[in-house]
């Protein structure tokens, strides 16, 4: 080995700034009949979340005799649900019609037609089918482009504690959040959560009445005051909060929209995230409309209006939005979904009022095809009346920091260290520029601005100014973006001249 009077020996420590996903979705809702809440789980599949959240099952409390028409479990299985009685080669498969309140913890389910085989204390119940979480997560796959991660959260089948769903979700790394199988409904009819105990409405469509655990929840932003819409319609009698004073009651839908607008305005970097919802189908296009009021009018909130009776089209809506770039315009985008009418141009005009998305299928589109009517938020408010240009904002504002991190506690308050920020900046925005995602842009540093001029050019306040951020160490920085959106409407005028 030669003697070196110097040696130099060579590393590289290159910085890769952190990244984001654009289209992660969280599914909440509910698994097994009388399953429980359970920790969340990524999903990469849909056979996999099938397999996580199955459709439950029971075991039968008593004997059952050939041609009776009425079994006992402690599992509570909803009306129009497919069970699988028996064991081995006795099996009845059947519906149940109606379900009876429990008498000493065993729900009576009434089928809809008389067993054909005797069975025994002890047989399988098994729900066929799948939960309506394993549902919302596979629609969300079916969609083209498909999303790459789904996550799933349980909540409990019987009791289900969305507010304690939704603090759990805070620290997820998702971007759109959809409450499974749980539409937007008639205030006056919509299960409400009641954070102190009171009684709420009864359950709307796909719901189930609260548990009344709330005052044993946490006390956060959650219970902030509920919108007279989504609150008021509950019945409180004897659940008084804390002071004497009775605890606002939210829909579940209401405490999604609370959430996603909490998070994303004072989360940690990266939580910002949009929620989105199905309306009731089973109300007028007017009533649906109406909905969009208190917590769930904001521009974080996507609303859309169908016609089908079978699939949870808020996850699909999920899945489309998840499949595309943010600067993706979600207008005429294809949705997976089966849905037997469309709406008129009167029902249209309802919805476009309210910001409310809509399932068109429009007749100059081959195929016959379902697609998203609008790509709108539930509020105008901000400018931000489009999805992609919150979601675009949102890529935007964490790829900023993600650059500009490495700049803290490194780079100095003079002309170099800003110019280099500037540069940092850069970096982002020049690449969306070329790809026609941002028109153009400017960067503004205003102690830039200052330590550019010549010294003896600054008056007093111009050297106090420098001062005053060298001592506190923050610099100020404005940003502005030119968002090239697409086209949404053409007008043509068409004259014809003999």
């Amino acid at each position: 080995m030669p003697f070196n009077y110097v040696t130099v020996t060579t590393s590289s420590d290159l910085f890769a700034p952190a990244t984001r996903a654009f289209g992660d979705i969280l599914v909440v809702g509910k698994g097994a009949f009388g399953g429980t809440s359970s920790e969340p789980r990524s999903f990469s599949y849909p056979s996999e979340a099938v397999a996580a959240y199955p459709p439950g099952s029971s075991a039968l409390t008593e004997d059952v005799a050939s041609g009776v028409s009425a079994i006992k479990t402690r599992v509570q299985f909803a009306a129009g649900t497919a069970l699988a009685i028996g064991k081995d080669n006795a099996v009845d498969v059947r519906k149940v019609s109606t379900v009876s309140a429990p008498a000493e913890g065993v729900y009576t389910h009434t089928l809809d037609n008389a067993l054909g085989t005797a069975h025994r204390t002890g047989d399988a119940v098994i729900a066929q089918g799948t939960s309506d979480l394993a549902a919302a997560i596979s629609m969300a796959f079916r969609q083209k482009p498909p999303p790459t991660r789904v996550w799933g959260l349980e909540v409990a089948h019987d009791s289900p504690d969305w507010r304690g769903a939704l603090i759990t979700a805070e620290d997820l790394p998702v971007q759109i959040v959809v409450l499974a199988n749980t539409p937007l409904g008639n205030p006056e009819s919509q299960a409400v959560d009641n954070p102190q105990g009171q009684t709420g409405g009864g359950a709307g469509p796909g719901q189930q009445d609260t548990d009344g655990k709330g005052e044993d929840r946490p006390e956060d932003e959650y219970d902030d005051a509920g919108d007279e819409d989504e609150g008021e319609g509950a019945d409180a009698d004897a659940g008084a909060g804390a002071g004497g004073e009775e605890a606002p009651a939210k829909s579940p839908v209401a405490l999604l929209a609370v959430h996603v607008d909490t998070v994303s305005n004072t989360g940690g970097d990266g939580k910002e995230r949009i929620g989105v919802a199905m309306l009731d189908s089973t109300l007028t296009a007017q009533e649906q409309a109406e909905l969009n009021t208190g917590d769930v009018h904001t521009d974080r909130m996507v609303l859309i209006a169908h016609k089908s009776s079978t699939d949870d089209v808020a996850a699909a809506v999920a899945g489309v939005i998840a499949g595309y770039e943010p600067h993706v315009s979600l207008l005429l985008k294809p949705l997976s979904i089966s849905m037997p009418g469309t709406f008129t141009a009167t029902e249209i005009d309802a919805f476009v009022a309210k910001s409310v998305n809509w399932v068109a299928s429009p007749t100059m589109l081959p195929g016959h095809g379902l697609y998203l009517g609008e790509g709108l938020t539930a509020s105008e408010s901000g400018n931000r009346k489009y999805i992609d240009i919150v979601r675009t904002l949102d890529d935007i504002s964490f790829r900023v920091k993600a650059a500009l991190i490495q700049a803290v506690g490194d780079l100095r308050i003079d002309r170099p260290g800003l110019r280099t920020i500037v540069t940092l900046v850069q970096t982002v925005l020049s690449p969306l520029v070329t790809r026609g995602v941002l028109e153009d842009y400017a960067i503004h540093i205003p102690l830039l601005v200052l330590l550019e001029r010549e010294r003896a050019t600054l008056n007093a306040v111009d050297i106090q100014k420098i001062s005053d951020g060298r001592a506190a160490r923050s610099v100020e920085m404005e940003v502005s973006v030119v968002y090239t959106g697409v086209i949404h409407k053409i007008a043509v005028k068409l004259e014809l001249k003999g």
